[in-house]
């Protein structure tokens, strides 16, 4: 298991390699990046955010990281093409076009994808799950504080 500490740095690198990224793609270059899923997790944070944060941080990393990184692993091995490909699908399964229709481009989705497989493959399945948990709870607690205080109010009447 990798230490809790080691855990915590690769998620604040991985955050701002995240934001980094977000910025020169969609500031910059002007292409939506994105997780298609994000409406969908914002209304979820304003209606019931402990059941998002216990989604997010809990089940979704457990079922992502068994089918994303683990059985890739048993059925192919640990090679880094694999680990493209399959951070690629990763990367893919979180959207391409948001409700509206809009092209996003998934790049921040699969160098999380590599950072995962990564993990897995160093330190095991429980460390990429910590690992992404950790993300995820950061990157929601992010969201919750940028959130408007009357929409979230405004969900709950």
């Amino acid at each position: 298991m990798i230490p809790f500490g080691q855990a915590v740095q690769i998620v604040t690198l991985s955050l701002a390699l995240f934001y980094v990224t977000k910025w020169i793609i969609q500031d910059f270059l002007g292409i939506k990046i994105g997780n298609a899923g994000a409406e969908l997790i914002s209304k979820m944070l304003r209606e019931t955010p402990l059941w998002a944060f216990f989604l997010c941080v809990f089940i979704g990393p457990i079922l992502e990281e068994v089918a994303f990184r683990w059985l890739p692993i048993l059925l192919f091995g640990k090679s880094m093409i694999v680990g493209v490909i399959i951070s690629l699908i990763f990367a893919l399964i979180h959207g391409l076009h948001d409700k509206k229709g809009n092209f996003i481009l998934p790049l921040p989705q699969f160098i999380l994808g590599l950072v995962f497989w990564n993990v897995a493959t160093t330190h095991g399945l429980s460390s990429a799950i910590l690992v992404h948990g950790l993300f995820n709870a950061v990157a929601l607690t992010m969201a919750l504080l940028t959130l408007k205080p009357e929409s979230y109010y405004a969900a709950r009447a």
